[in-house]
Formats: structure tokens, C-alpha cells, sequence
């Protein structure tokens, strides 16, 4: 197979618990024309023997072995050697639904102008129960702008599918913004086309509290400041005057990450996942309010919540509120 259309990237480290059902997913795909480049990035596990198994059962898998490095660079190394017109991203501890590749094909072809294109999510855990369904806005241009504004999860990496000789004009990810690379190409890429969603689940994203996303809040804020601020500088747009990551995210403390995920299992409407986090944060910190806060918001029921703000809340008399500006205005 000399010019597969896709070149499946995926990058590996210590994932012995999930690769193979990653490599599964991919290997089971209804499209069938791709060659997969697995780079094992120094894995100390059962990781590298378990994809060697699979480079000897299917002439499309190749495995590259290498020292730690990081991810960000065996991603541009990947797409340096790919042979495919697209290059899809895939991650080792995630699982790509049957058609996901057929249907992202088909998008970039539909939509010439797109450089990259994600999908809905299914949220699994780490034994892969299912949490709930994650939706992303499908409008580049709503899409650009989330970007400008500090939105991260426009699109979720490992469900990217990518223009190859666009990643090369461009100059690939750029290896100083581990951790939050995405964010950072797919701000460079909506300079030179469009940004794109596949609106439907043709994906399982795994969380788990001690991946990387999870665990390295300080760095990826840091990043993000600098990436968003030279993205507006190139659009001549002002920087934005606050942080553009979350408050919540600035910890380093596993408590606190156990509440973030509680909350973000509660938007998602999966209560009890969200208990379960809940419960592990007051363990972890038993006499912090936080963990007590992130519990009371999953079991008390909406309307009582509502009931305590009609309380202690204020109304506010609009009318009169605008009557005020009005003077205000023409005074």
C-alpha cells in the first residue's frame, strides 16, 4: 500500500490496560484505506509488546520505538513520515467508533475549505462505562471565535481528522505548547481555512483522573495565556483582559480535580457518575468545604436550590433598572 488516504497517528505511553482496544477500533474501521503509525514513546509497561502483536497480525501497522520524548513531537514526526492525504489522530486509551473515519472523509470532501474535523463524543471512564454525550459547536465561524475567546475543547484532539499538506504549510504543533498543542494549532489553522464537526458520536473519550489533561491544569493555563494572546496580536485584536482558563482548573490537588470532574459529569446530566466523584473528593479532603460544596450540588434537587436563591437572592426590578441607565445616559 504505497498512497493510503489516511495515515492514522497515534502516540503511546504506557497504556497497557487500553491499546489494544484502541488498536481494535481503528483496525475495525468500515473505511479501510490507511496505514496506522503507533509511536511508543519510551513506555516502561506491557505497552510496546502488545502493539508488536498487532504489527505482525496487519501489514498496515507500523510501531516506532523511541525514548520519552513527549507527545507533541512524535506527532509532527508522524506526520513527517506519513504517506495519507489526511492525517487522523488517535489516542491510546480511546476507542473510534466503526464509521468514524468513513464520515470524516466524506466531510473534508463535502467541505473543501475545511482543514480539520472533529465529532461528537461518548465520555466512558476508565473501565468504559458511558457518562454521557459530549456535543461541539459545528459552525467555523462560532468555532473561531470560541477559539479567540479561550474555549479549549472546540475540538477534541484524538477525534481529529486533518489535512496533511496543510499541517506542513503551516509548520505542524508547535513542541513548546505540550499539553495543550491542539489549542494552539487549531488557532493557527483558522488562518489559513475552516474548522469543522462531524454532529454525531463517532467516538468513546475516556477520563480519568490521572491523565494528562487532568493533571498538568498549571502548565496548559500558563500555555493558553500566551497561545490566545499571540492569536489575537496576528488578528490585530486586543489581548483579553482576564485568564483564558477556568479558575477551577488551577490546581494541582487530586481533591480538587475530583470535584471538576463531579461537575463536569453533572452538565453532562450523569448524576451518578457524578456522585461517585463527589464521594472520592470528600475522602480524599474530608474537612474541606469544596468537597462538601461538590457533593451538595449533585444530591440536593434543583428546586430546592432554586427555593434557597429566591430567598437570599435579591430580585432585581429590571424596569427600573433600565429607567436608571436611561438617566444615567442622557444626564
Amino acid at each position: 500500500m504505497s498512497n493510503p488516504e489516511v495515515s492514522v497517528v497515534m502516540p503511546v505511553y504506557n497504556a497497557e490496560s487500553y491499546v489494544a482496544e484502541a488498536i481494535e477500533s481503528i483496525l475495525s474501521q468500515s473505511f479501510s484505506d490507511f496505514e496506522f503509525l503507533i509511536f511508543d514513546d519510551g513506555s516502561t509497561d506491557g505497552s510496546r509488546t502488545i502493539v508488536g502483536d498487532y504489527v505482525r497480525c496487519d501489514g498496515r501497522v507500523r510501531l516506532f520505538e523511541h525514548s520519552h520524548k513527549g507527545y507533541a513531537h512524535w506527532l509532527n514526526e508522524g506526520i513527517r513520515i506519513a504517506r495519507g492525504e489526511f492525517i487522523a489522530r488517535m489516542d491510546a486509551d480511546d476507542i473510534s467508533l466503526t464509521e468514524r473515519l468513513t464520515d470524516q472523509v466524506k466531510y473534508m470532501r463535502e467541505h473543501p475549505k475545511c482543514v480539520v474535523v472533529g465529532c461528537d463524543t461518548l465520555i466512558i471512564d476508565q473501565n468504559g462505562r458511558q457518562l454521557g454525550v459530549d456535543r461541539h459547536e459545528s459552525r467555523p465561524e462560532f468555532m473561531e471565535e470560541l477559539l479567540l475567546n479561550g474555549t479549549h475543547g472546540v475540538i477534541a484532539h484524538p477525534t481529529s481528522l486533518m489535512r496533511r499538506r496543510t499541517l506542513l504549510t503551516i509548520g505542524l504543533y508547535r513542541e513548546e505548547f505540550e499539553c495543550i498543542e491542539d489549542f494552539d494549532l487549531w488557532l493557527r489553522l483558522t488562518e489559513v481555512g475552516e474548522l469543522g464537526n462531524v454532529s454525531r458520536p463517532l467516538f468513546k473519550y475516556r477520563v480519568r483522573p490521572g491523565s494528562v489533561c487532568s493533571t498538568k491544569f498549571r502548565t496548559q493555563e500558563h500555555h493558553a495565556d500566551t497561545i490566545i494572546t499571540q492569536a489575537r496580536m496576528r488578528r490585530g485584536l486586543k489581548p483579553l483582559k482576564r485568564s483564558v482558563w477556568p479558575y477551577v482548573h488551577r490546581t494541582d490537588d487530586e481533591a480538587a480535580r475530583l470535584q471538576l470532574w463531579s461537575g463536569c459529569f453533572l452538565s453532562l446530566g450523569n448524576r451518578k457518575a457524578a456522585l461517585q466523584y463527589a464521594l472520592s473528593a470528600i475522602l480524599r479532603r474530608p474537612f474541606a468545604i469544596t468537597s462538601w460544596m461538590a457533593l451538595c450540588r449533585v444530591v440536593i434537587p434543583q428546586y430546592i436550590k432554586k427555593m434557597v436563591r429566591n430567598i437570599f437572592v435579591k430580585p432585581v426590578n429590571l424596569h427600573r433598572a433600565r429607567e436608571s441607565r436611561t438617566t444615567s445616559n442622557y444626564a
